[in-house]
């Protein structure tokens, strides 16, 4: 019983530790990830401004998503988060992928790109 016990507080522990280390992750290069999209649909952002959803950044930061197959790019705001498991993804909202690729394509690859605004 006592085993047990300390084996699910090192799993909470270690799951804390690792939430905590990719919500300060640093992005300072670019990275090629998987975009999607999803419908807004009953949420508090309305479906035609260019926002997204992805792990390990600081919420409202601006990134430029860039369309690897057609060169096609946008600047999103990131608004929410996705399940902790989809590490390599970025889900855009229907306008945003829109922007850069048809929507019957569902996914497409793309690159992620801190974007400063000056």
């Amino acid at each position: 019983m006592e085993i047990t016990r300390r084996n699910s507080m090192r799993r909470i522990l270690l799951a804390v530790t690792f939430a905590a280390t990719a919500m300060t992750m640093s992005f300072t290069s670019k990275r090629e990830v998987l975009a999607s999209w999803y419908h807004t649909a009953g949420t508090r952002v309305h479906r035609d401004f260019p926002t997204a959803a992805m792990n390990g950044v600081p919420l409202y930061s601006k990134f430029e998503v860039t369309n690897i197959r057609n060169g096609k790019s946008c600047v999103v705001t990131i608004t929410d988060r996705m399940h902790p498991s989809r590490v390599n993804n970025i889900d855009l909202s229907h306008s945003a992928f829109g922007l850069i690729e048809n929507h019957q394509r569902g996914v497409t690859r793309v690159t992620v790109n801190k974007f400063d605004e000056q």
